[in-house]
């Protein structure tokens, strides 16, 4: 990416989601400095809402590090994990970067078997016949009025 006369180039465009994720929170360990993530569709007084599909998606790449989302500008109960899993069954997402995600949880399964908030993640099927028809919904919404 260029402006003016200055270029700017990616430090970790090599990695993937997750791997960023891990990066962001090796330094808050190593260094004890506060990172807010800012990624949030739908800001609220620049603050992420942690309730939308690309906050979920952020808040289980930290998850998934055994990073805490509440240190990284997120605000995650354990009725959260819940409150994910059904906006989950009830929208169409994008399933490529959830199955990364999804993916990486396998790989730990031993670990989050045993944590009954984040276990669904495991075996979750994503978009549904209840997300689809919730899309189809929406879509016929908007070609009506």
């Amino acid at each position: 990416m260029r402006f003016s006369s200055l270029k700017f180039e990616s430090v970790d465009a090599d990695k993937n989601r997750i791997q960023k994720a891990r990066t962001i929170i090796d330094y808050y360990d190593t260094t004890g400095i506060p990172i807010e993530l800012k990624v949030c569709w739908y800001r609220k007084a620049g603050e992420n809402c942690s309730q939308c599909e690309k906050c979920y998606r952020t808040i289980m790449n930290i998850v998934v590090n055994d990073g805490d989302p509440n240190k990284f500008g997120f605000v995650v109960n354990e009725g959260g994990y819940k409150e994910m899993k059904d906006f989950l069954e009830n929208n169409y997402v994008n399933i490529g970067f959830w199955r990364e995600i999804q993916q990486e949880f396998q790989n730990q399964q031993e670990k989050w078997v045993r944590k009954s908030e984040i276990s669904w993640i495991l075996d979750f099927k994503f978009n549904r016949p209840k997300a689809i028809l919730h899309k189809l919904k929406s879509v016929a919404s908007r070609l009506i009025h």
